[in-house]
This record gives structure tokens, sequence and C-alpha cells, in this order.
């Protein structure tokens, strides 16, 4: 039986430049420092606690530096003279869409975890960091050991299956073996964060680092759940998402996810019926400015990866929907689909622009058209929505255009970031092998598929059922 994998090391040159690596180490640039200004808005703790919390970043930096390193090595590093990628090893493509789509179905625990977590802290006001071992964070530690258990199998495949070095079997399966990575830095970023309390104490704000480290691994997740999915397509053509096929359900549900979680974490203080501290003390632009980054930023990352305008509105209409059946099914006042609200106003601004292009041209806009286009129009719509349902910030004549202009700049970053991944991911996991006589072969495997994701779907959906409706109140 033929095997096909995605050999990294063997796309054209042009697609290698080292123009396109720069842009990508730009846009991860760019995502590492709105973590470090997250960290710094989240709050600091009082100077006579400041040193274990200094002392828990270095570890961290150490730490992320130690995973960043072995990743250089098993996927960067010239191999020694001699040395090749073999073909013959990769993972069949079969295989390789079972794995992105039991991925996917393990996140939903994460979601759903993490929403209750937050009811439950309103709810009943469990401080965090007392709160490592009931229900919610189960559930959310449930997603992760999951997924760890497949990237074990995997590593089963990769030691047993594979030849040569350790390097040459990453290389051979890349995305399985980034898998791998990944999951060895969840283990690590699960492990944190009760230690992170017992260093550190109580969170000050929803922006610990531990909680920034854990939905960035899930979003992590969700990403190499997609590029393992489009690594069993041919390549794509821009187009619209109509006439939409059964390939294009995984991405919108991945990457539909993405927005969930990282809106929740960004928007959550201002949710509250008082303007809490820690967030009054924030820029009065960030607000909007988040919402708008995420919007753009996961809009070009699904139009671009999928090669469809049109996936944007999609993903933002699975998260709308989803967020909206959390909301009636373990309600709370504080727990709202407000920012949803503006969310879904940014990315249908956003498609629009792209669709718009693509029926007249055939391709995208400018990347900063779309993003500056989209805060633009978006802040029309956005701004006084946040008036009307926020008690802060209060926007009026007099911080109207730092409002405005911080929405166009998020804008502008997140179509940037999201267009530059998007790319990247479209440029090397599509099968470009792929020949005629296979593509009815992966029909049958989708029709497979199918039938194996509801297997795994329907208990998946009764446990998590069962799992709440029996879940006792923490006090």
């Amino acid at each position: 039986m033929r095997t096909e994998t995605t050999q990294w090391s063997d796309q054209p040159a042009s697609e290698q430049s080292h123009n396109g690596r720069l842009q990508l180490a730009v846009a991860l640039a760019m995502i590492l420092s709105l973590l470090v200004a997250f960290t710094v808005w989240a709050g600091l703790p009082p100077e006579g606690e400041r040193l274990p919390f200094i002392g828990g970043i270095v570890i961290l930096a150490l730490m992320t530096a130690g995973f960043a390193a072995l990743g250089w090595h098993l996927f960067i590093r010239p191999l020694p003279e001699g040395q090749i990628v073999p073909r013959e090893q990769g993972m069949s493509a079969f295989t390789r869409q079972i794995l992105a789509v039991l991925i996917v179905i393990a996140g939903i625990n994460f979601v759903i975890g993490a929403f209750w977590d937050e009811v439950w802290h309103r709810q009943y006001g469990v401080p965090f960091g007392e709160d490592f071992f009931w229900r919610p964070h189960l559930m959310m530690y449930f997603c992760f050991l999951l997924i760890t258990v497949f990237a074990f199998a995997s590593l089963y495949h990769i030691t047993q299956r594979g030849r040569g070095t350790f390097q040459q079997r990453f290389r051979a399966n890349p995305l399985v073996g980034l898998l791998v990575l990944g999951c060895g830095f969840i283990l690590y970023a699960v492990a944190a964060d009760p230690i992170w309390h017992l260093i550190y104490g109580e969170d000050i704000s929803a922006w610990s680092i531990p909680h920034i480290m854990l939905v960035l691994s899930f979003v992590v997740m969700m990403l190499l759940s997609l590029s393992l999915h489009l690594s069993t397509l041919p390549p794509r053509q821009w187009r619209g998402l109509l006439p939409a096929t059964s390939s294009d359900i995984l991405p919108v549900v991945a990457l539909g996810f993405v927005p969930m979680l990282a809106l929740q974490l960004l928007t959550a203080e201002w949710e509250q019926p008082q303007v809490l501290p820690i967030v009054e003390a924030r820029p009065d632009w960030l607000l909007g400015a988040n919402i708008t980054a995420i919007g753009c930023f996961v809009g070009a990352l699904v139009n671009h990866s999928m090669r469809r305008w049109g996936m944007a509105a999609a993903a933002v209409g699975l998260a709308f929907a989803l967020r909206f059946i959390l909301t009636s099914t373990l309600p709370h006042p504080e727990v709202t689909i407000r920012a949803f609200v503006l969310l879904a106003a940014v990315m249908l601004t956003f498609d629009a622009l792209y669709t718009l292009s693509g029926l007249r041209t055939g391709k995208p806009p400018h990347w900063l058209l779309a993003g500056a286009g989209t805060g633009l129009i978006a802040a029309v719509i956005v701004l006084p929505t946040i008036n009307a349902l926020y008690v802060y910030p209060t926007i009026d004549a007099g911080n109207l255009l730092p409002m405005v202009l911080s929405m166009v700049v998020a804008g502008v970053g997140g179509v940037w970031t999201g267009r530059v991944l998007g790319d990247e991911i479209a440029a090397r996991v599509y099968d470009r092998s792929l020949k005629a006589e296979d593509v009815a072969v992966r029909r049958a495997d989708g029709r497979r598929v199918g039938v194996i994701t509801l297997m795994a779907l329907v208990p998946m959906a009764l446990f998590i059922a069962f799992f709440i409706a029996t879940a006792e109140p923490p006090i």
C-alpha cells in the first residue's frame, strides 16, 4: 500500500524562500510580543512577591527555549552529509485524516470545559489556583490526555516503522513529529499551572501565564489538526466557499474553536457588571483591538490556508452558534455572547472584502487594504455596540480617534499575521504528489472517516452530557 507524506524539504525553492521564512519569523515574533504585553497587562504582584514571579518567568523562558531548540534540531538543522529524508516512511493519508478528526473531537472537551470553568468561577467564586481538580478542569485535562495518547501512538509509528536517525524519522512525518513535540509542551504547560500557583499564589487576572500557555497550546493543536487534514488534499486554487464539500467541515470546526478560546480569555474581564481595577488600568482601546485582531487573524488564517473566501464567515458562524448553545445550556448573567456579536461584525466585514475582491479579480485583496478596511468599517459597528453593551470603556469624542486607529492597526496586524501563517500552511502541507488514480481512493477514505467520526462523536457527546449532569457544585 502506497503511503503519502508531506516532505517539507522537497518543496519548490520559491516556497522556501528567504522572504517566506523571514515573514514567518516576524509573525511569530509579533505573537510572542503580544504574549509579553498581555502578561504585563495582567498585572504584577506586590513588590515583595515579585522575585518568585520573575523566577517563574525565567524558568518558563528557559523551558520554552529548550523546546524551540529541540524543534530546530529535529526539523530545521541541516542533516549530516549523506543523510536524506526517506519518502517511504510517511503515515498514510487515511491515518492522517483519522488523527486530524480525533484531535478536533478531543478539542470539544477543552472548549466546553473552559466555558464551564468560567461559569463556575463566577457562580461560586472559587479563586483561580484552587480549582485544579474540579470537573471543568478535568474535562480540559481529558482533552489534552486524549491528544497526548494520539501523539504517543504517532511517536510509536515514527520509532517502530521509521529508519535512520530521529531527525530523519521526524522529517519523514513532519506534521506528526510536530504533534509529538507539541504534546510534550502541553504536558509541561499543564504541570506548570499548579506549580506556578504554588510559587506565585492566586492569579491577579485571567491573563496569567499558565492560562495563556494552555490556550496557545490548544490553538497549536487545532492548527496541526488542520494541517494533517489538508495534507490529504490536492493543492487548491482560490475560489468561493460554494459549492462546499465535506473536506471543508473539519477546517471550519478546528478554526471555529480558535476564536472561542481566544475571545473568552481576552474579553472575559470586561463582562463584569462593574469595572475591575485591573481592567480600568488597561488602555481604553484594548477591548476593541483584541476583538479586531482575533477576528482578522482567524479570518485570514482560514481563508488563506483553505484558499476559499467565505470560510471566515463559516468559522465565525460556528463559533457564534456554539457560544449561544453554551450560554443557553450553562447560563450565567455575566457570561454572554456580547463579544461574539462584535467578533461576527469583524469577521463578516473581513470576509465581505475578500468576497468582493475574489469576485472581481479571483484573488484576495492586499493585506494592508483588507486589514485597514476591516478595522475602519467594523469600527462603525463595534464601537457604538461597546458603548451599549459594556460598562467599560466609555467611548466619546475624547478617545474616539485612538479607538478607531487601534482597530485599524489591529486589523492590519491580524490580517498580515494570519495571511503569512495561512499561506505557509497552504504552501507546505497540500499533497502535490496526488495522482488521478488516488482520487477515488481518497473519496472512499473520506466515507470511512465519516463513519469513524460518528462512532467517536456520539460516545464523546454522551460522556460530556453525563459528566456535566452529574457534577456536584464545588462548595
